[in-house]
């Protein structure tokens, strides 16, 4: 799953993706803090916190958890029930 952070504009009217973050599970909830930084709460439990200031960076060992736990999501969403869907007989067309 991911989160995709749009930016609004006022003279259009519309929304534009500025950024997409990947999640190791399905985003229920994404808020704006009022110095910006956007929060997120996942299925796996977390919520996360994502800024562009290096002062609230996290901890690169965080940051390495995060990304596996994603790379670990990416990889399993491949497998529905302990099917691999590679695996599965294209339909004819």
């Amino acid at each position: 799953s991911v989160a995709q952070i749009l930016k609004f504009h006022e003279d259009t009217g519309q929304f534009s993706c500025i950024q997409t973050v990947p999640h190791p599970g399905t985003v229920w909830s994404v808020a704006v803090t009022p110095d910006s930084d956007v929060l997120t709460a996942c299925s796996d439990g977390v919520a996360r916190l994502f800024t562009r200031d290096p002062a609230r960076f996290a901890a690169p060992d965080l940051v390495a958890a995060f990304e596996i736990s994603v790379a670990a999501r990416q990889v399993s969403s491949k497998m529905v029930g302990g099917v691999d869907l590679e695996k599965l007989p294209k339909a004819e067309d």
